[in-house]
């Protein structure tokens, strides 16, 4: 059982990560890991591709429920994370950025986006996770609520 708690923390500290400084969330791993090993077959010391999507979709519903409760959260001056939820084995994020979408320049969509692949493909958690079926869905909202933009990162 102790690669299961390993895989739980990865992907809970990966589910954590967020583009751009890092934010003071608090969440409680144990409680999420106890919730979703329940999952797990007794004597398994390998999970199938499928239960293994299983496994991470419990944990980031956890961590997005956790989450929840503190949220919105300054991530920098332009950016707030004002939502996080789960689908299945995906975590979601969604930020309002502090600037109309008419004012953001041409090419802004495209450099948010390599920014935030560089940011998820140099994490190791996050990297492990997308390998063992996880994804993460990133979506960027003007100050009025208006898309700027969305990604889905589901390897590197």
């Amino acid at each position: 059982m102790s690669f299961l708690l390993a895989i739980g923390g990865a992907s809970l500290a990966l589910a954590l990560q967020a583009s751009g400084p890092q934010v003071n969330i608090e969440t409680d791993e144990v409680a999420a890991v106890d919730t979703c090993i329940q999952q797990v077959p007794e004597n398994s010391e390998e999970l199938s591709r499928e239960e293994m999507k299983a496994f991470i979709a419990c944990i980031f519903q956890q961590t997005a429920m956790q989450m929840d409760s503190q949220l919105p959260i300054k991530i920098d001056e332009t950016s707030t994370l004002v939502a996080v939820s789960a689908s299945g084995p995906q975590f979601n994020y969604t930020y309002v950025l502090d600037v109309t979408a008419s004012e953001l320049p041409k090419g802004a969509a495209a450099s948010i986006e390599s920014g935030t692949r560089q940011d998820v493909c140099a994490n190791p958690d996050m990297v492990s996770t997308m390998e063992n079926g996880g994804a993460f869905f990133y979506r960027w909202l003007d100050r009025s609520g208006t898309p700027i933009h969305t990604a889905l990162f589901s390897s590197c």
